[in-house]
């Protein structure tokens, strides 16, 4: 079981967004409430804000035309959040270096093993319309 820890961070890298937006679309604790000492884990180290590594890399992505693609420009309300910046910085050295990472966590897992399990780690705000607890599947074979 490898954990994918991908929205927990906070760190915009001096970027200016507002508070709300951080703590709307931040997996509060997933770091945290996903631990476990046995289990191999992938933790981001910046914001979805600056990269989200669940996004597809171009414009077909879905969520590119609601502003939050790899790199957001808009928040949880549509609202403006960051100026323009260098996505081609942020795709080589943050986004492709993550999935090089995970690819690499992968491939060591199945060395030992014959199936992997990867779990998407996200929270849920304590507010109406939210789930206590959501599991979602896909499988893919390699």
């Amino acid at each position: 079981m490898i954990l994918h820890i991908h929205h927990a961070e906070t760190d915009i890298l001096g970027r200016h967004i507002e508070q709300f937006d951080i703590g709307y679309l931040t997996d509060w604790f997933t770091d945290e409430i996903f631990h476990h000492r046995y289990v191999d884990s992938l933790i981001q180290t910046v914001s979805c804000f600056v990269c989200d590594v669940e996004r597809f890399p171009d414009e077909k992505e879905e969520m590119f035309l609601k502003g939050q693609g790899i790199c957001y420009t808009q928040g949880g309300t549509r609202n403006n959040v960051i100026e323009v910046i260098d996505n081609d910085w942020i795709i080589k050295h943050i986004y492709d270096k993550w999935h090089d990472d995970l690819n690499r966590l992968v491939s060591k897992t199945l060395s030992y093993i014959p199936k992997v399990v990867i779990v998407d780690c996200h929270s849920f705000p304590d507010k109406p319309n939210y789930p206590d607890f959501c599991i979602g599947t896909t499988q893919q074979t390699i």
